[in-house]
This record gives C-alpha cells, sequence and structure tokens, in this order.
C-alpha cells in the first residue's frame, strides 16, 4: 500500500509565504471551536454547542479558540525531530505544547471530523493572517487504531505521510490561503487526525502545529443511508443579517454538527442559501449526513427544487434541526442636527430594514418633553416633528421593547446674535467674544487683561452665575 502523500502545489506565483494562521480545510480544532462560538459568557460555557469544545473551554478557557491562529512553538534547532519533540511533548500535539491552551489535547469522541476519501485528492487549505519566508511543511497522519476518543495524540501515533517546501498564498474571498492537492493514502478508514507541521526556518525556530480530526471513508465500509425527513417543509424566507443553524445530534442528544450560515443580499434567495448550506454539510460532515435528493445509491442536491431536498443520515439514531435566528431588531435615526435655533422645527426621519418596536423620547434639561410610540415594519420609514420652542440642551432615546437604546443630544439656542451658548467653545473666547448665558441674556468678554478670564472656571467666571462673572463679562442687556 503506497504511503506517501501526493503533493500537488495548485500555485506558483511568485511571492512571500504567509505566516501565522490555522488549518481551514480539513478544519483544525481551535477554527472549529472559534466559528461554533458560545464562548464569551456564560462563563461555565454552557453555551458552547459542541461537547469536545465545551470541554476545552472548561480546560482552557477561550484562550485556544480566540488565539486560533497561534497554535506555535519555538525551537531553536528546529531541524532536528527529537528537539521538537522535546518542547512539542506527547499528549500536547494539538495545543503546539502550551498548556495554556491544553483542552485541545483533551480525548473525545466529540470532536467534529472532516469526511474525507482514501486514495482521491482534496483540497488541502490553510488560513494564513502574517507574512514569514522561508518555510517549509510536514504532512502526519494518526496511525490504525488510534483513537481520539480514548486517548490524546503522540509523537508514536503519527506518521509522516507528506512534505512541501516554500509555499505560495493564493487569494480567497479576499482572504490569504496556501493551498494544496493532498491524497490520503488508500486503504485507510475510519477515524484519524491529519496532524500539520508549518515550520519556520528562522532563529526563533517557530513552528505551527495543528489537529484536523478526520473520518476516512474506504470502500470497504459503505454507508446505508436513512431517510431524515425533508430540510424544510416550506421556505423560511430569510433576510440579510439572519443566521441559518444547522444541527445533528446523536443517539444520545450529543451535538456532532453545528454550522452556521450567514444570509447576506447575495445569498438569501432559497435556492442560493439552500446551495451553500448543502455544499458545507456534504463536504465537511459526509460520513454523518447528506443533503439532496437519492436516486438509487447516489445522493445529489437538487438546487432547482430546494424543497424536494432531504436529510440523509448514516445513523437511523441521528437527529437533526434547523433554525431561522432572525438578526436583532434594528431601527437608524437621520436628520438630526447638533444645534438650532429657539423656534425650529426638529424634523426626523426613523427607518428599520427588519422591523422595530418601541419608543422615541425627547427630554430638555431632564424633563420629558414628548413620547412617541413607535412601530415600524421592516424597510418601513416613519417622520417625526417638533417645534423647540423653548432652549437648552435636548436630549433623544430610542428605547426598543428587545432592551436595545440609542441616545443623542443637541443644542437649542435663543435667537439673536453672538458667537456661543456659553460654555459652548471655552477656551477659545477672546475680548468682544458674545455669549449666551444660562439666563438667555447676552454677554460680551472684556477686553485685555480681563478677557483672559472668560476661558476659566464657569464656576466662577460663567455668565450670570459665577461667583466673580463681572470680572470676564459686560452684559449687553
Amino acid at each position: 500500500m503506497k504511503r506517501l502523500l501526493s503533493l500537488a502545489l495548485l500555485c506558483l506565483l511568485p511571492a512571500l509565504a504567509q505566516g501565522h494562521g490555522w488549518v481551514s480545510y480539513p478544519k483544525a480544532r481551535q477554527a472549529i471551536c472559534h466559528d461554533d462560538g458560545g464562548y464569551w459568557s456564560p462563563p461555565d460555557g454552557s453555551a458552547i454547542p459542541n461537547a469536545a469544545c465545551r470541554a476545552a473551554f472548561v480546560q482552557s478557557g477561550a484562550y485556544p479558540f480566540t488565539q486560533l491562529n497561534e497554535l506555535s512553538a519555538n525551537v531553536a534547532q528546529y531541524w532536528d525531530l527529537a528537539a521538537v519533540q522535546a518542547v512539542v511533548k506527547d499528549g500536547s500535539l494539538c495545543s503546539a505544547g502550551d498548556s495554556a491552551k491544553a483542552g485541545l489535547d483533551l480525548p473525545s469522541g466529540h470532536w467534529q471530523k472532516t469526511s474525507l476519501a482514501a486514495g482521491q485528492a482534496f483540497d488541502y487549505l490553510f488560513r494564513a493572517t502574517a507574512t514569514h519566508n522561508p518555510s517549509y511543511w510536514q504532512f502526519y497522519l494518526s496511525k490504525p487504531g488510534f483513537n481520539a476518543a480514548q486517548q490524546p495524540l503522540t509523537w508514536a501515533d503519527l506518521e509522516l505521510i507528506g512534505e512541501a517546501d516554500n509555499l505560495s498564498p493564493v487569494t480567497l474571498g479576499g482572504e490569504k490561503y496556501y493551498r494544496l492537492s493532498l491524497t490520503l493514502p488508500a486503504g485507510r478508514s475510519g477515524g484519524a487526525v491529519l496532524y500539520t507541521r508549518w515550520q519556520r526556518d528562522d532563529a526563533a525556530g517557530e513552528g505551527f502545529y495543528n489537529c484536523s480530526d478526520i473520518q476516512i471513508l474506504g470502500e470497504d465500509n459503505p454507508v446505508t443511508w436513512t431517510d431524515g425527513g425533508y430540510l424544510l417543509a416550506q421556505d423560511p424566507a430569510p433576510g440579510p443579517g439572519d443566521v441559518i443553524w444547522f444541527r445533528l445530534f446523536d443517539h444520545d442528544g450529543a451535538e456532532l454538527v453545528f454550522e452556521k450560515l450567514a444570509i447576506t443580499q447575495a445569498n438569501q434567495a432559497l435556492a442560493s442559501w439552500t446551495a451553500e448550506l448543502a455544499q458545507r454539510l456534504n463536504g465537511g460532515f459526509g460520513q454523518w449526513l447528506k443533503l439532496g435528493v437519492k436516486e438509487g445509491e447516489d445522493i445529489r442536491f437538487d438546487s432547482a427544487q430546494p424543497l424536494a431536498n432531504k436529510v440523509w443520515l448514516s445513523d437511523g439514531a441521528f437527529s437533526h434541526a434547523l433554525d431561522l435566528k432572525k438578526a436583532p431588531a434594528s431601527v437608524t435615526l437621520s436628520g438630526l442636527a447638533s444645534q438650532y435655533q429657539q423656534g425650529d422645527n426638529l424634523a426626523l426621519t426613523l427607518a428599520s430594514s427588519n422591523g422595530w418596536q418601541g419608543q422615541l423620547l425627547l427630554s430638555r434639561d431632564g424633563s420629558i418633553l414628548a413620547q412617541w410610540p413607535l412601530s415600524l415594519t421592516a424597510g418601513a420609514s416613519l417622520d417625526q416633528a417638533y417645534l423647540l420652542a423653548e432652549t437648552g440642551q435636548y436630549q433623544l432615546s430610542l428605547q426598543g421593547e428587545g432592551g436595545d437604546s440609542q441616545q443623542w443630544t443637541f443644542i437649542v439656542q435663543a435667537s439673536g446674535d453672538y458667537d456661543y451658548v456659553y460654555p459652548q467653545g471655552l477656551g477659545s473666547y477672546q475680548a468682544g467674544t458674545l455669549v449666551l448665558g444660562s439666563d438667555n441674556k447676552r454677554y460680551q468678554c472684556k477686553p485685555f487683561p480681563f478677557s483672559g478670564w472668560c476661558n476659566l472656571a464657569p464656576d466662577y467666571y460663567g455668565p450670570p452665575d459665577g461667583s466673580a462673572w463681572q470680572d470676564a463679562w459686560t452684559p449687553l442687556e
């Protein structure tokens, strides 16, 4: 049986090598946990959907997930594998020997696996986030008999199946990646770990280490697919900002798959987002499920008839759920200025792209002047006006039924000839500057040498309430 991994470079453009990053396909452990989310709160990690990621969080907190591009170790004699093994020790390979990320080394049967076929080429992707050169790559596969559910990974569990030198990055979707055509050894099947070592050729000897859990599909383990029902009963009509959640559970209710698909203007059509979801699920989790229409032994996704597609399960005891998570209701306000004259009309426009319920409050100097209940349907807008008859500082507040809120402030000045409403502009006053005092009367900054006091402490020199305002200001009325 041929054991050497076939490497075919797909890109030979001259460019600097990219350093720092993570394996994007087959996705590394820390990337799966990062993308699944749920680790910001609550502090016990109970919102983390995947059981393996949740256990990693309990062990190491969010650090391994937030530092997903920093699974690295420095080995001065990096060309000596024994030196590497002395730093990235047995049982710590998936955390790159970093005790702060040790949760990634925990054995678990719930690490999400990417389905790959033995003896067939696939595109290996590494998301690159920083630049280093030169460097080289090594790819390892866990040996038959290794069980990630029962034991942490050791060097003795691995066999080297391929190497590559300086690779040039490619741009996919505006992001930098390394892309290789890889072929797993023929004759393998079952669960395994694909272990990536990417080593910089520099004085520090920095190298990056990632564990990708995979399910190798061999010709000797055909799957009998069970009808899990239709993917959709009807079009849920998602809009931009919404998120589709798809989850797959095993017979104990433990989560095997948690895929989130963000809806944008580009993919909000039913045929578009369902095809994108099918591509992700069929490509990444084909050992457990397939979306499509079954014809004989073949299951293909029908993008022309999205509602005809079913969820096919490799185990009849599995279950699945598809949910639409609506984007939080939002509202925008336009037409507001920072300053008005007494007697002006406040003219506002409120709009919502996805519907909003709440109220708009207008206050002056802390006292509520007006309160308007609002009910905006998706795509609707509403005009609101108010006569600003009094001077002072005004506050606008939008308060949503969902607890969201927004606040603004603006000034209404008295009609007349003056430069500022005191203390606006404090620090820029000079001899002759006209201000409107708190009594709505005008005051003029005195000539030098008294003009310097105009810019000092309002409690002392603010007209007409400061204890020494007459030292700085001359009343005009």
